[in-house]
């Protein structure tokens, strides 16, 4: 087993460093830059962002596995997930208006303030104390990297002056150290957790001396700023569900995004109890997971670019990539014939799915929601939310020994409706070839926020 998981690093790490480059070398030159200024605000903004992103994969692999090893039942554990899923969902609501309304250095502050203590909960064996954490990181990580990613382009735009172009540099510089951070964090939580003998604990303790450096070098290197209070948060939610009920294409579009990130969430929660065991290296599986993601932003690119293949088709490909891994999953995990192997790659084949589906999902938003996004992904996130919340607490009983296998085969339902409605989308959206594929390559920051989101840890990117 761990022959396999020593293979698959190296090889996936070369997978990815070739997609990168043979990406980078079809898409557009990025301009450079060589304004000692820029650079200078660029490196303020990257090194405290970086240190929070690092500090908040340090606690990703280990989240199921730290409640498991206090001894918990899986139904109260998903409970807790469930209960991380609504924090973070009305979390990514209220940011769409709070980051135009707050000052955003004070309030980046305090959630970080918030987020160290949600991982100091950790140390407690109580139950509703673990409760009140998974709360406490929910609201405090999704409302923190909206407010750092607000706070930069308000300095860069409004204070400093810089041209507009140049934001997608700080992006694309902060979306490739992402990726390699949450890789490395997944193997040095093993390290810590497993080789060390630290206890799953260990990661959480980490991210707290992460954070507070983060906010040291904010105190001391960044100006106050504040957006546009006049965003309401009625307004958005209001046009966003007429857009919605008034659009096929949005709703559509929607569907397809809800059905696949429903799916999602379930994943997040399902893994750790699929592959985890006596000797399982679950902070190296999670680095697999990550490279995966990355591989799947640069092959994208290398879809819609060298192959050809029209933005709104994408879709279709991520959603039947998903169910070939739901349906693997379904039979490793049945009782009478568990597959440690086919989980593992059934696994690996979704997380590539998301790789993929973050990048093509942002360009279809871009081309089909228009000019509010904002208010049609809020809606977006409720049934995406109860898909997840109602299939984990309804199926994953304590006595239930096929929870597994039930929560797989409903993510094959789940998928198989998403490959139709992509379908009847690709219909509707017609043929729509043109992209920025350099803005493509940054969305990996944003596939890895969502994909963290989703594990109620980071919150995401996303989820």
């Amino acid at each position: 087993m761990l022959d396999v998981i020593h293979l698959l690093l190296p090889g996936l790490s070369g997978v990815y460093t070739a997609f990168h480059l043979y990406a980078r070398a079809t898409s557009p030159k990025q301009t450079k830059v060589s304004n000692p200024n820029f650079h200078a605000f660029q490196r303020s903004y990257l090194i405290p962002y970086l240190l929070a992103t690092l500090a908040d994969w340090f606690q990703a692999p280990y989240l199921y596995k730290l409640y498991h090893y206090y001894g918990f039942l899986e139904l109260q554990i998903a409970a807790i997930y469930v209960v991380g899923f609504i924090s973070t969902v009305i979390a990514s609501t209220l940011a769409s208006t709070l980051v135009h309304k707050a000052k955003r250095k004070q309030f980046i502050l305090v959630l970080t303030v918030v987020n160290i203590v949600s991982c100091v909960t950790k140390l407690s064996w109580n139950y509703h104390v673990l409760l009140l954490g998974r709360i406490l990181a929910g609201f405090s990580i999704t409302l923190l990297f909206s407010f750092y990613q607000e706070w930069y382009v308000y300095q860069h735009n409004d204070f400093h002056g810089f041209p507009e172009e140049w934001i997608e540099l700080t992006f694309h510089k902060a979306a490739f150290w992402n990726g390699i951070l949450a890789v490395a964090c997944g193997l040095i939580s093993h390290l810590f957790a497993d080789t060390l003998g630290l206890t799953p604990v260990a990661p959480f303790m980490l991210a707290i001396p992460l954070l507070i450096l983060s906010a040291c070098i904010i105190i001391n290197n960044w100006e106050e700023n504040c957006g546009n209070p006049s965003v309401k948060f009625r307004t958005l939610c209001i046009e966003g569900l007429k857009d919605i009920l008034l659009n096929k294409s949005i709703m559509l579009l929607a569907i397809v995004q809800s059905l696949f990130e429903g799916a999602l969430y379930l994943y997040v929660f399902l893994w750790t109890p699929v592959l985890d065991g006596s000797g399982k290296p679950i902070g190296m599986i999670f680095s697999l997971f990550m490279l995966c993601i990355i591989i799947g932003s640069p092959l994208q690119v290398i879809m819609t670019t060298k192959l050809r293949v029209a933005t709104a088709t994408v879709p279709i490909v991520v959603c039947l990539l998903g169910l070939f891994s739901s349906l693997c999953l379904t039979f490793a995990t049945h009782p009478d014939r568990l597959d440690w192997n086919l989980s593992l790659f059934g696994i690996l084949l979704f997380e590539l799915a998301c790789g993929i589906h973050i990048p093509s999902i942002n360009k279809l938003q871009s081309v089909v929601f228009k000019d509010n996004t904002v208010g049609v992904v809020n809606w977006v996130r409720v049934p995406v939310n109860v898909i997840a919340c109602a299939c984990l607490m309804s199926l994953h009983g304590a006595p239930d020994k096929m929870g597994s296998h039930k929560l797989f085969l409903i993510c094959s339902g789940l998928l198989l409706v998403a490959v139709f409605v992509s379908v009847i989308l690709r219909i509707v959206v017609g043929d729509d070839t043109s992209s920025n594929n350099q803005q493509q390559l940054q969305n990996g920051a944003q596939v890895l926020s969502r994909r963290s989101s989703s594990t109620g840890n980071a919150n995401g990117t996303s989820a």
